[in-house]
């Protein structure tokens, strides 16, 4: 079974999967942002968008996404965890897909301590990363999730 991990950046998606895989059995995680850069032969995620534009970004993470389901959707016996970069969520059809997905967890907490986490704070002011982390659209995926984790105030 997979379950996608939704959340802003920073919010600790990847530290909550990569937790979760070592410590529950038969679990695996997988990080969509670095299957997508591997798919595609480059060092960093944001340079794809660059390239191929918001609507070719979310093909790309389709596919992978495709892929891995074709791998585990027989599998009861595997616990997949897929943490989905904010990226995934900018072109509609990204939206769409995960707001009609049954599993999926977001995870939220406070908007400072994700900005404060972020590694590209000193290219974006508070309210810069606000507004692109927490737009309506992506929180409207936000509120369809089926689980949603509140990690507020729980920091490394």
């Amino acid at each position: 079974m997979i379950f996608y991990l939704l959340g802003p950046s920073h919010i600790g998606k990847t530290t909550l999967g990569l937790f979760a895989s070592k410590r529950i059995k038969n679990c695996e995680f997988f990080d969509l942002d670095k299957l997508v850069a591997q798919r595609n032969n480059i060092k960093h995620i944001s340079d794809l968008p660059k390239k191929i534009g918001w609507d070719g970004f979310w093909r790309e993470c389709k596919a992978v996404l495709e892929e891995l389901d074709e791998r585990y959707k027989n599998d009861d016996k595997i616990l997949c965890l897929v943490a989905i970069g904010a990226g995934a969520l900018v072109s509609k059809e990204g939206q769409n897909y995960f707001k009609n997905c049954r599993n999926t967890i977001t995870i939220y907490g406070f908007i400072k301590e994700a900005y404060i986490r972020n590694r590209l704070k000193t290219k974006r002011s508070y309210e810069e990363f606000k507004n692109s982390e927490y737009f309506k659209e992506r929180m409207d995926v936000y509120k369809s999730s089926k689980f949603k984790f509140d990690i507020s105030g729980l920091n490394k």
